[in-house]
C-alpha cells in the first residue's frame, strides 16, 4: 500500500510534465490547462523545497502537508 502511496504523490508532483507538453503542441488548449499547470508546477517546486531543504534541518519531520499537498492538486487538476 505504502508503494501506490508513493506512486501517486510521484504522478501528482509531475503531473505538470505532460501538461507542459500538451500545452506546447496544442495551442489551443492553453487557456484550459494554464490553471492545473502552474498549480502543479508550484505543488512540485513547494515539495521540492520542503524535501530537500527544509527536511534535512529539522530533527524527524512529520510531513502533513503532504496530504493538503495531495488533495489540492487532485482537485485543481480534475476540475481546472
Amino acid at each position: 500500500m505504502q508503494v501506490l502511496f508513493l506512486a501517486a504523490y510521484d504522478a501528482a508532483l509531475l503531473l505538470w510534465v505532460p501538461l507542459a507538453i500538451l500545452a506546447a503542441i496544442v495551442p489551443s488548449t492553453r487557456r484550459h490547462v494554464m490553471v492545473p499547470l502552474v498549480a502543479s508546477l508550484l505543488a512540485a517546486a513547494y515539495e521540492a523545497f520542503m524535501t530537500f531543504v527544509w527536511s534535512p534541518t529539522v530533527f524527524n519531520p512529520i510531513r502533513v502537508d503532504i496530504l493538503v499537498a495531495m488533495v489540492a492538486l487532485g482537485l485543481v487538476n480534475t476540475f481546472g
